[in-house]
């Protein structure tokens, strides 16, 4: 069975183009909502263009880096839940991460529709991945959502500083673990993976220190980040 062809087939075409239409559903909706309402708050048709010119400006940023994201997950998910788990979720971090996590617990860290050692079982883990890491976020803000306040009183004890350094420091824990698999393998370390995560790394840090006179650069430092770490992966490929 060509896994490319089925990762690409028009079935999964058409369900994902079903999940997908609900996402522009409510986002019409929401648009209507806040039409309506926005009189009885008090904003004139005015402000409410201008707000809407602002939110459209400001996603092309995180539109730009949710592209970039879309090609990576392309080669490795297929076009049709690429398009869809960055339609729905939207978190590029994420979904690159839990990608990496299901190829590399399957032994083909890397691996690309195509490879011969990207099996349907593969493909299969990946995708189950990715379902069950969104499902996850729904079932606990279900359960949760109404009592995070009282959870985040108890671990930080009202320190808004202590909470953001905790979550943080978890977040770079769990991106640097991903990290490192990408470049070391068997005891070795492959080199056009290594710079590819040191010039991202650079990028990134350096459109942090940027942001901070340019803001605007905040919504495009991951999308610079993918690139920067694309072009020093394939310039070192060729030394």
């Amino acid at each position: 069975m060509n896994i490319y062809n089925l990762a690409n087939s028009f079935p999964i075409w058409i369900c994902c183009t079903f999940t997908v239409s609900i996402v522009f559903i409510q986002s019409f909706l929401y648009f209507k909502l806040a039409k309506k309402h926005s009189i009885s708050m008090g904003a004139n048709a005015h402000d409410c263009s201008k707000a809407f010119k602002v939110g459209v400006i400001s996603a092309i940023g995180p539109g730009i880096a949710c592209f970039i994201a879309l090609l990576g997950l392309m080669t490795t998910i297929g076009g049709p839940l690429a398009w869809l788990r960055l339609s729905v979720i939207g978190a590029a971090p994420t979904e690159l991460a839990a990608v990496s996590a299901a190829t590399n617990s399957m032994g083909v860290p890397g691996a690309v529709l195509g490879d011969k050692l990207y099996s349907l079982n593969a493909l299969s883990v990946t995708w189950w991945t990715l379902a069950l890491n969104g499902c996850g976020w729904l079932v606990f803000c279900t359960l949760f959502a109404d009592k995070l306040d009282i959870m985040r009183e108890k671990v930080g004890k009202g320190d808004t500083i202590w909470l953001g350094v905790l979550s943080t420091s978890a977040m770079l824990g769990i991106f640097a673990y991903f990290s490192i698999n990408s470049f070391v393998y068997k005891f070795s370390i492959k080199i056009p993976e290594l710079l590819a995560v040191i010039g991202s790394a650079l990028a990134m840090y350096t459109c942090i220190m940027l942001s901070k006179k340019y803001r605007f650069l905040k919504e495009y430092s991951l999308g610079v980040a993918i690139i920067c770490g694309i072009a020093f992966g394939l310039g070192s490929s060729f030394l």
